[in-house]
């Protein structure tokens, strides 16, 4: 049961991995459009890099918004944290970057919307788009189980136990021989050193 958990565990925390290296690549991939409403052709794709570091659009200049980058550092902030920090808080510190991110695409598709509508455009997303926000509440899900869930106890096997550990037969815990005393093999009572026969029960030594 515990090997299956913790096999559960590592597989969760590489997926995390895979997802922030995929969310860095989104960055770079077309997951907005914007079109004049007119014709597939005229249908203009574009990433966050483009509209961080300026574009144009249809003939016009779009000017850079450098915000948006914060999209590119978050999953990149997310990966630093899920390969150097191994304590569980690193998972929800990922939860709560994956969090943010999210909130920010959300807030970044409604502010194109509304300045395409300004210009009489027209804005969409792409399916890099709906990849990212799926891998994103995934991710957010994934770090939550592993930020909260407890961690199993490990119960050791008594067959791996060092024979120095286990109890002498035949002798009770508390009159354990400390180095040097000498104890009668059947009652366990203390001989005195050079005794032939036990004083409490008689066996002979």
């Amino acid at each position: 049961m515990n090997t299956n958990t913790n096999n559960a565990s590592k597989g969760m925390k590489i997926a995390l991995k895979v997802i922030s290296v995929v969310l860095i690549c989104i960055f770079f991939l077309p997951t907005m459009t914007v079109s004049c409403g007119t014709s597939d052709s005229e249908i203009y794709k574009m990433s966050v890099k483009e509209l961080t570091f300026g574009t144009t659009i249809f003939g016009q200049q779009v000017d850079a918004t450098v915000w948006p980058i914060i999209l590119l550092l978050l999953p990149i902030a997310s990966l630093i944290i899920l390969f150097v920090m191994k304590k569980k808080s690193a998972n929800i510190i990922n939860a709560c970057l994956m969090i943010v991110d999210l909130i920010i695409w959300i807030i970044l598709i409604n502010a194109l919307d509304a300045s395409c509508k300004e210009n009489g455009l027209i804005s969409g997303t792409t399916g890099w788009f709906t990849l990212n926000i799926i891998l994103l509440i995934a991710a957010i899900a994934v770090s939550g189980i592993l930020g909260f869930t407890k961690d199993p106890v490990v119960v050791p096997d008594p067959g791996l136990m060092q024979p120095n550990m286990q109890m002498q037969p035949n002798i009770p815990v508390q009159n354990a021989a400390p180095a040097g005393d000498v104890f009668c093999p059947n009652c366990g009572n203390k001989l005195t050193n050079g005794s032939k026969f036990c004083d409490k029960c008689g066996t002979q030594l």
